[in-house]
């Protein structure tokens, strides 16, 4: 998906207005009068699905006038991936600020140990892209598939870490986008990279909720890969990743993608 394409607008009261409704007639009532603009407030016009030499095309929001900066990397439009993104968003949701991120050692995977929990007084808020959008000072952006930040700060801090999932299915994040990804977790950012896929072996990302008689226990999203401090780890091992990080880890991750995708 393009620079200029999303597949969600807000209008001037904030609500999100999503693509798969466009060309439904409620939609187009509804919309009329408003103006719409994508998470950078650029402002964005309909656009119903066609066809392009015989392919279809999704609905989407075009923007008018070009959009504001350049994106790093690009959307992974595989249907295991959207919907996992999907459970994983409401689950988070509906559990706010209760939420625990947990890791495994490889000897010992029935080992959870908590690595980040979000404060319960914190108000976290969570969402998934376009809205995960993160900006540098070049001009671009990188797109996280989800992020959960603290309403009640202006910014994360060392007590109230931003949270960035990102959902691996078909293909590793690229290179650039794990150079800022590491960037971010060295500021007040925990990145979890959250395998996802019928796998018959090996280590993936699941989330837990909590039992119904356990009153106040957390969600539990649980992966064995992560960024924390600018350190990649796999468990509770630290991972080191030489002179070129990111190209590093990009391979890591390539790997361990492989051999999931092997063992579907």
């Amino acid at each position: 998906m393009s620079d200029d394409i999303t597949r969600a607008a807000f209008d001037e009261t904030r609500r999100r207005w999503d693509a798969k409704h466009i060309g439904k007639p409620w939609f187009d009532n509804a919309i009329k009068d408003k103006s719409l603009v994508n998470v950078a407030y650029d402002p964005v016009i309909p656009v119903p699905g066609y066809q392009r030499n015989g392919r279809p095309v999704s609905a989407h929001f075009r923007t008018v006038g070009g959009s504001t900066g350049k994106r790093i990397g690009s959307t992974e439009t595989d249907t295991t991936h959207e919907l996992t993104i999907g459970k994983l968003l409401d689950a988070l949701v509906a559990a706010g600020s209760n939420v625990s991120c947990t890791t495994s050692d490889f000897a010992t995977p029935s080992q959870h140990h908590e690595v980040l929990r979000c404060l319960k007084f914190a108000d976290y808020r969570w969402v998934r892209e376009p809205e995960t959008r993160q900006w540098f000072a070049d001009g671009r952006y990188i797109q996280p598939d989800l992020l959960g930040y603290d309403a009640n700060r202006r910014s994360a801090g060392p007590n109230n870490r931003s949270v960035i999932i990102e959902v691996i299915r078909t293909h590793e994040p690229e290179t650039s986008t794990l150079e800022r990804l590491i960037d971010l977790s060295s500021q007040n950012h925990f990145v979890v990279f959250y395998f996802c896929g019928p796998f018959k072996r090996g280590w993936h990302g699941h989330f837990e909720l909590p039992d119904a008689d356990t009153q106040g226990a957390p969600l539990r999203i649980h992966s064995e890969f992560y960024l924390d401090k600018g350190v990649f780890y796999a468990g509770t091992s630290p991972f080191k990743l030489d002179a070129d990080p990111a190209k590093k880890l990009s391979s890591i991750l390539g790997k361990l993608q492989r051999i999931r995708a092997l063992n579907c």
